[in-house]
């Protein structure tokens, strides 16, 4: 039988210093399937599997100009402008 190797896992305030959004924006997003899911390790603390997060960073998609903008109801997305 192998080893499984341990897996780092990051708190609500790593995965905020990595990710600049509010607590409200992460949460919705992970609600809606944008975001990864955090994990509950006791009653009250949830941590996030850190290469889950970095996937989720390398998945994003990019243009020349730096990051898409998701879209909103109707609006077609554009790249922001610097």
């Amino acid at each position: 039988m192998s080893e499984l190797s341990p897996r780092a896992m990051m708190s609500i305030e790593q995965v905020l210093a990595l990710i600049p959004v509010s607590r409200t924006t992460l949460w919705q997003m992970e609600q809606e399937g944008r975001f990864p899911k955090g994990h509950y390790v006791s009653n009250n603390r949830k941590l996030w599997i850190a290469d889950e997060v970095t996937q989720w960073q390398n998945a994003l998609p990019r243009t020349a100009a730096g990051y898409v903008r998701p879209s909103r109801a109707g609006k077609p997305n554009k790249p922001e402008q610097s």
